[in-house]
């Protein structure tokens, strides 16, 4: 089980929007990328290239699904205990290799090239903490506590649910990839974001915050 850890990141209008970035793969070390950028950059001049298929982070090509079949690709978040719902984008990779990232602040995505509920693949969900009009779709997520119920609906509308495990915060140059996007053999979800120190040179957060869950009841 992940060791819990917290960390606040008080959103202010003066930032700018985040990137959340998927981890890049070079050689064995898989980092997470800056999560805020200055909106006037080329895209992707700063973001990391990521790994085509989550399964890489295994190694082992075949982990992750049985079977050739795919389930339900997840299309709603809803986290009651911060009174969040929000419409799952669904976003991969752009064509030079960088993670897409929402462009609404508002709105959650679904890392599309990872798992989905009932995969042994961890679902990974990404959002903003926050942007120039204030707090983003995981701007609360460091409320959370050990056991709050997390709901992501698929696209046949069954409702897959989820308790917090776990809150870890990691540097932006030690992300935990494995355990962010490795099989571990059961339905997981993994929320991620940014939190820590803004540096206004670099536009970014130093730190990404992790959500791990796990599912807590059969699908409905």
């Amino acid at each position: 089980m992940p060791t819990t850890s917290r960390a606040q990141c008080a959103p202010t209008r003066s930032r700018r929007w985040e990137r959340i970035l998927a981890p890049s793969l070079l050689g064995l070390l898989l980092l997470a990328g800056g999560c805020a950028a200055d909106e006037t950059a080329e895209p992707g001049g700063s973001q990391p290239h990521v790994p085509q298929q989550s399964q890489h982070a295994t190694g082992d090509p075949g982990a992750g699904r049985a079977g050739s079949a795919l389930s339900p690709a997840p299309t709603r978040l809803r986290i009651p205990p911060l009174g969040v719902e929000s419409e799952l984008l669904h976003l991969g990779v752009r064509p030079d290799g960088t993670a897409e990232v929402p462009a609404d602040p508002a709105l959650a995505s679904w890392y599309r090239e990872g798992g989905r509920p009932e995969d042994p693949l961890p679902t990974v969900l990404l959002g903003h903490v926050d942007s120039v009009d204030g707090p983003g779709v995981f701007g609360r997520l460091p409320e959370l506590n050990d056991g709050d119920r997390i709901e992501v609906i698929d696209e046949q509308g069954i409702v897959h649910a989820y308790a917090v495990t776990g809150i870890q915060v990691h540097p932006k140059d030690s992300f935990p990839t494995f355990e962010v996007f490795g099989s571990v053999g059961r339905d997981a979800l993994r929320l991620v974001t940014c939190t820590g120190d803004f540096d206004p040179d670099e536009s970014s957060y130093d730190d990404n915050l992790i959500v791990f869950a796990d599912r807590v009841s059969p699908p409905r």
